[in-house]
């Protein structure tokens, strides 16, 4: 049973397990809950802390400009929970998070970041604004119109069944959504900026790249390498950006191997280059 914690800069988490600590950070648009199968079964291993990112969920009103101050803010909530030595994990945005926190010097056991890399992206989450502005202004009632609402500019269903996840009732019985989406907006630009390090990192780390996405192509792979010296990137074949949602049994292995490999004498170079 998960139980809810906070830090004194009121990050907001929920806690499952025992063991060692593992931190999990979500994506963009998401929160905690969307990766709760992750937790559930790494929680039968470690204690298990997945953090709302700042201007999400039930972190919603924590305020963060850039990947850096949500990086600070996960690391106060480290300090103030007296969490030794982490294990983090982290999905997208979550991930640029997780990263920026190392790179800034979070002392952690290890590093597993999910589809994302220390990059500067292109913007290409204009036409979800774009939905997720429609949806804000139309206070609507029904899930049914919320969707209905969203694929007026979206043509994706499992954007829409993503996005579909973060809602919630006002008092006024109108949905709304779970993150601050004007917030979000207006920092867009600099949540796609390259984390910032004056150094590598030897932090034994795990990149693992979707096989049908592009957002750990070559240049990322450069990048990853430079940044995390100590580092692996391996492919999920058939997995694009939410190998939790698309692939997760074949996730959970390459998660459950990596994490083996570290209470083992084993070296992380024997972890295969790519799965």
């Amino acid at each position: 049973m998960a139980v809810e914690l906070s830090s004194q800069n009121c990050l907001q988490a929920e806690v499952r397990g025992s063991g060692p600590p593992l931190v999990l950070l979500h994506g963009l648009f998401a929160s905690g809950s969307n990766l709760r199968a992750v937790a559930n079964e790494l929680a039968n291993t470690y204690t298990v802390h997945s953090i709302d990112l700042p201007l999400h969920g039930k972190s919603k009103l924590v305020r963060a400009n850039s990947i850096e101050a949500m990086a600070r803010h996960v690391m106060a909530y480290i300090q103030d929970n007296s969490i030794f030595m982490p294990v983090v994990v982290g999905h997208s945005l979550g991930g640029k998070v997780a990263m920026s926190a190392v790179l800034a010097g979070l002392q952690c056991k290890a590093l597993v970041v999910l589809d994302i890399a220390p990059v500067a992206y292109a913007a290409s989450h204009q036409t979800a604004f774009g939905a997720i502005g429609r949806v804000a202004k139309s206070a609507l009632i029904s899930r049914q119109a919320v969707r209905d609402c969203m694929a007026e500019t979206l043509s994706d269903n499992m954007t829409i069944d993503f996005l579909s996840t973060q809602l919630h009732k006002s008092d006024a019985g109108h949905f709304q959504w779970k993150f601050d989406w004007l917030a979000l907006q207006d920092n867009y630009a600099a949540f796609l900026a390259a984390p910032v390090a004056d150094d590598s990192n030897e932090t034994p780390s795990l990149f693992i790249a979707g096989e049908l996405s592009n957002y750990i192509a070559a240049e990322g792979r450069v990048a990853i390498k430079s940044f995390f010296s100590n580092s692996r990137i391996v492919t999920l074949k058939g997995a694009g950006h939410w190998p939790h949602a698309q692939k997760f049994e074949e996730l959970m292995g390459m998660l459950q191997y990596f994490l083996r490999s570290l209470r083992s004498l084993r070296s992380l170079r024997s972890f295969r280059s790519e799965v």
